[in-house]
């Protein structure tokens, strides 16, 4: 993202500049991009950062009058603008995009949000919540989300687990939990949402990133209750 932003400036400062007035001076080009460019060179001592670079072009273009001096200027504002970019903007990349887009997608079906938790593949818990998947680890699909998730919703409440056949066809309805399943893409990403009889309710996304790959918990959200419109949950039977 941060590449994607750089590259922004110096396009925008490329269209700038051709619509200002200037005076013919060989290797103006070259020279602005050196300016620019002026932006990646620093001093850094622990956490302080200084501009050499910029530092150093102000005070080469400021040492005498120069050709299209008030252009330069302006392009060492856009270098300005480039390294507090690069050293004071938390990173932010595409998939922290996607990630932040998808919570406020996901949280806006709940009256109030308690919690919101998300796991990556590789994740503690993962294992765990696969352990009473009674199936061999290549045939597993977000099918089996349902099972995971309430296998880490009964641990987070601490009623204990007997064996996987308890787990998935007595479990919920000797608990009282009510519950809604919903496969959102084909074998990639399910929904599963639970509610325990004080009222302590749950949601989970299951994804599962290629057909090799294993299903996983990814986002747990602890919720006061749902919207209307979104799923009505129904008792285990």
């Amino acid at each position: 993202m941060l590449g994607w932003v750089i590259a922004v400036l110096f396009l925008l400062l490329m269209i700038v500049l051709a619509l200002q007035e200037r005076s013919e001076e060989k290797g103006f080009w070259g020279k602005i991009i050196l300016y620019f460019l002026s932006a990646f060179f620093f001093f850094r001592f622990e956490a302080f950062v200084f501009p050499l670079g910029i530092a150093i072009a102000f005070y080469l273009l400021f040492r005498r009058t120069v050709p299209n001096q008030r252009i330069k200027v302006m392009t060492l504002l856009f270098a300005i603008a480039t390294f507090f970019f690069v050293h004071f903007l938390p990173p932010y990349t595409i998939q922290d995009w996607k990630e932040s887009r998808e919570r406020v997608q996901l949280e806006s079906q709940f009256e109030e949000v308690v919690g919101y938790y998300s796991f990556s593949e590789d994740a503690q818990l993962q294992e765990k919540v696969r352990k009473y998947v009674n199936r061999p680890p290549e045939k597993m699909s977000v099918y089996d989300g349902d099972l995971m998730f309430l296998t880490w919703a009964l641990d987070e409440q601490g009623i204990p687990i007997k064996n996987a056949e308890w787990l998935a066809s007595k479990a919920a309805y000797e608990n009282g939990i009510k519950w809604h399943y919903s496969e959102i893409e084909e074998d990639r990403v399910s929904h599963v949402y639970l509610e325990f009889p004080d009222n302590t309710q749950y949601f989970g996304v299951i994804k599962k990133g290629d057909k090799t790959s294993l299903p996983y918990l990814a986002i747990i959200i602890e919720h006061k209750g749902v919207k209307t419109g979104f799923p009505t949950l129904f008792d285990f039977h």
